[in-house]
């Protein structure tokens, strides 16, 4: 059963990978449940903790406000979610709201410049979705073509578009980067 944070983080990923209920079936397994798109999210997870999130001051009457912050967007709601204060103490939730697609943190009242730091989790929901486009082409690689009767049916052309959908949505999902180290240098 999916996690009870990932209800919107699934939702977004389903809507870009036109993903139903029941689009396919390998074996018994039918596809898309939300544990199968879950899982995939999963793969395009990254933890982060003790990030820096960025402030966005407000113009207020003579003076400036400190009240919205930002952090990584397709955030993982509940408790894997919180903040911190630079030496570590924890943000009561009653003091801050979350939008958890776009990553806003807003407080009630004005922190006064104070630096708050983030840990959670957030998604790549592009490559989740593009991974949903190319497992679509896969289940629909041995359709065939074919016509009778003034009828034509391509079913090659639908594994096409699942490809070229999967190929836009890549382009639009996080690079992926790794540290390298020289052997020769240690």
């Amino acid at each position: 059963m999916a996690r009870t944070g990932m209800s919107n983080i699934i939702q977004i990923a389903r809507v870009l990978g036109n993903a139903g209920t029941d689009d396919f079936t390998i074996g018994a397994e039918i596809y898309w449940t939300d544990d199968h798109i879950e899982d995939l999210l999963d793969m395009h997870r990254r933890d982060f903790q003790f990030d820096p999130i960025e402030v966005e001051p407000a113009q207020a009457v003579g003076s400036v406000e400190y009240k919205r912050f930002w952090t990584e967007p397709y955030l993982e709601s509940g408790t894997v979610f919180y903040l911190q204060t630079a030496n570590g103490s924890s943000v009561s939730t009653a003091l801050y709201s979350v939008d958890y697609n776009r990553g806003l943190v807003e407080f009630a009242s004005d922190t006064k410049g104070t630096a708050f730091y983030a840990s959670g989790h957030t998604y790549d929901v592009h490559g989740a979705a593009a991974d949903i486009w190319e497992r679509k082409a896969a289940a629909a690689a041995n359709s065939i073509d074919w016509s009778s009767d003034n009828h034509r049916i391509n079913g090659s052309q639908y594994y096409d578009h699942c490809m070229k959908q999967a190929g836009r949505l890549r382009s639009m999902a996080k690079p992926i980067s790794t540290i390298i180290y020289r052997g020769d240098m240690e």
